[in-house]
């Protein structure tokens, strides 16, 4: 995924539950306003910016410009400005302030949009207006995203491209410093590091584990992850109380953009810069770099400022949804007020055998192929954390179905257990499976929603294949193979299952295997007898290739015909000769249409157990010619008489000794 965006994580603060409220009327259209270009500005100007210390309405800090960066990035300058207000003189710049309007004069000239860290004066760089406004007018309605556009994960070209429009630090040497009157930002002799101001991304989550995987996943982002439990009065959501709908989106105020709601919440805090008709800008900077975006944007309340040595940050609620993400670029973000972003629903059903505890989660994720997987694995986690525990040994049966919009399902269950990784390992294969739909090469999809199913026993539960007993190796058509396997468990106890498999009455002469397997070899060996299925051609190839269903709780029975057989466009050819089948593998161009079925599945049962199975048994057969058991019976005078075959049940099955368990 490009710029790590598998690890994803910067500081934002997460809110609430997320049923869209929508207002009946856009925001009130504001008055036009005057601006200042970087080249109007000199040291020892003075001004004030907006934004939200407490609550929902804007306060003024003092500006101070101490000079202006010329060329800093291609074709555009950074001004570097001191700020003043009371919660900035004792914490500096403040996280979830990028964006933030900087007036001179009564004119725009930018937005709040870098810091240092460690910092203790309230150092700032802003962005000026007129980069920002290039991206305003870049906002639609409706969104920009390409369906056929290649995730950059596999075209390096794009992971460039996106590496370009992140910012890296903006250095100011020790005499730029000085004679910007800042002697004492950095070391003597030491460049400064201007970055951009984090996002403070907060989580409604306690668990520790869903953490580090935000951290990883927003990893090389402007997110900081920050725990902020509701219990604990973090993350809230003022959405459908009485006067909040009330409140305008005007300059300076609190947006948030919206990554996941419901049951668990990530949300990223800024400022809103400037307000104009049905559109806005903000940030000052990029939210991920990412060019057109489709994602929720609301109005913000600020409950508090976080103070932290490294970079103080803003913690709020949600106040209503007001519109949509469109652009992401490198001076700001632009959003819409003409509609919204749809998130994809995500159902979770999770009952634990410990607590005795069941619960149904509800989650609405961010519709972005590169980050939808990792969400949706990071909800299946904190469902099973809030009711039991996603760590210590445990055994999961697990069911998922994730449904595209074109009314096709990708469907899995499964049965996993272990001394500490269960429930990972469930979160990972549901989300590699939903990663596979979303970033296939075939065709745009659409994800309609997601539910999946959890029980969960909290015990490690395993059951080991020890020995392998039969009864006859050489049996006639029609007749039963008869044996057993005995399998050790997680405490040295053992388990006995009898194996019965009718061979069928038209069975050829020849040698056969009895496999006794657990689900892993169970699906290597469907691909050995089904060959198509490792042949990827289309999304519908995709779908079926999951669907063949072998649970780990299982043990399979299976009786093979060994032999190879040669296959073209799925179908078998077992009765070709070979010289014509090997002519054919020879000289067939379109070699994508032929392959060999290693094998021929004749029957199949499958027993289950409550643990998880491990181990693998294949038992070599031969079935004998009817022609020559009755050949026996045949009197000498007449030879060419052959007498009819006794009735089945007369016919005594062929036996060797057995140990019984």
């Amino acid at each position: 995924m490009p710029l790590r965006l598998l690890s994803l994580l910067v500081a934002l603060p997460v809110f609430a539950a997320f049923t869209p409220v929508f207002a009946e009327e856009g925001p009130e259209e504001s008055p036009p306003l005057q601006t200042m270009t970087p080249d109007e500005l000199s040291p020892g100007m003075t001004g004030y910016g907006l934004t939200v210390f407490s609550g929902t309405g804007t306060e003024r800090f003092d500006v101070e410009i101490k000079g202006v960066l010329k060329e800093w990035f291609v074709g555009s300058d950074l001004i570097v400005a001191e700020l003043s207000h009371p919660v900035l003189e004792e914490m500096g710049v403040i996280s979830g302030m990028s964006g933030s309007p900087v007036f001179v004069d009564d004119k725009l000239i930018g937005a709040v949009a870098y810091g240092w860290s460690f910092q203790r004066r309230a150092i700032c760089g802003i962005t000026p207006i007129g980069d920002m406004l290039g991206v305003l007018e870049l906002v639609t309605a409706e969104p920009q995203l390409g369906d056929d556009e290649m995730p950059p994960a596999v075209w390096p070209e794009r992971e460039d491209e996106a590496a370009r429009q992140a910012l890296e630090p903006v250095r100011i040497p020790a005499r730029q410093l000085r004679e910007f009157g800042l002697e004492d930002a950095a070391a003597e002799g030491e460049a400064a590091r201007l970055k951009p101001l984090t996002t403070p991304l907060l989580v409604s989550s306690t668990n520790p584990l869903v953490m580090e995987k935000l951290e990883e996943l927003f990893a090389d982002t402007a997110f900081t992850p920050v725990m902020a439990g509701a219990q604990g009065g973090g993350i809230g959501d003022r959405r459908g109380e009485e006067g909040m709908e009330d409140i305008p989106m005007e300059n300076g105020s609190a947006v948030s953009v919206l990554l996941a709601d419901g049951d668990l919440k990530l949300a990223g805090i800024g400022t809103t810069t400037l307000v104009e008709g049905d559109r806005m800008i903000a940030y000052g900077h990029p939210f991920m770099g990412m060019g057109p975006m489709d994602a929720p944007v609301a109005l913000a309340e600020v409950v508090t400022v976080i103070p932290s040595m490294m970079m103080p940050f803003k913690l709020g609620n949600v106040v209503r949804e007001v519109g949509a993400l469109r652009q992401d670029r490198r001076p700001a973000i632009g959003a819409t007020f003409a509609s919204r972003a749809r998130l994809v629903p995500m159902e979770v059903s999770v009952s634990a055998g410990d607590t005795e505890r069941s619960r149904e989660y509800n989650f609405r994720l961010w519709e972005n192929r590169n980050f939808l997987p990792q969400l949706a694995l990071i909800c299946l986690i904190e469902s099973l954390d809030e009711v039991s525990r996603t760590s210590g040994p445990m055994s999961l049966h697990v069911e998922y179905d994730v449904r595209l919009a074109d009314g096709r399902t990708m469907s899995r269950q499964e049965y996993l257990s272990g001394e500490s990784m269960a429930g990972m390992l469930a979160a990972v294969q549901m989300s590699n499976d939903v990663g596979r739909l979303v970033n296939n090469r075939f065709e745009p999809v659409k994800v309609d929603s997601i539910s999946a199913r959890l029980e969960m026993v909290p015990r490690q539960q395993l059951m080991a294949l020890e020995r392998v007993e039969r009864r006859a190796q050489r049996l006639y058509p029609g007749e039963t193979f008869r044996g057993g396997v005995e399998f050790l468990t997680w405490r040295g106890q053992k388990e006995w299952m009898g194996i019965e498999v009718e061979l069928p009455g038209d069975l050829r002469p020849g040698h056969y295997e009895v496999h006794v397997v657990d689900g892993g070899r169970r699906g290597q060996l469907e691909r050995q007898f089904r060959p198509e299925l490792d042949r990827v051609e289309s999304l519908d190839d995709l779908l079926r290739r999951a669907e063949p269903v072998f649970p780990r709780n299982a043990a399979h029975v299976l009786l093979v015909d060994p032999r190879e057989d040669l296959t073209m466009r799925d179908r078998r050819m077992p009765s070709l000769p070979r010289s014509v089948d090997f002519t054919i593998r020879q000289t067939v161009r379109e070699t994508g249409g032929t392959g060999t079925a290693r094998g021929r599945l004749l029957s199949e049962e499958r027993v289950e157990f409550d643990a998880e199975l491990m181990g693998n048994a294949v038992i070599e057969i031969e079935v004998l010619d009817p022609a020559d058991r009755f050949g026996e019976w045949l009197p000498e005078e007449e030879p060419e008489r052959r007498p009819v075959p006794p009735h089945e049940d007369q016919l005594q099955p062929h036996e060797e000794p057995v140990l019984e368990p």
